[in-house]
């Protein structure tokens, strides 16, 4: 899963990383 959120991360950018990892409750680390 670390690679969507890496890619997905740099196109769309930190804020939609936030959102998806919020939706996901993973969080950071």
């Amino acid at each position: 899963m670390r690679r969507l959120f890496g890619v997905m991360g740099r196109v769309s950018g930190s804020d939609s990383t936030i959102l998806i990892n919020g939706e996901t409750g993973t969080g950071k680390g």
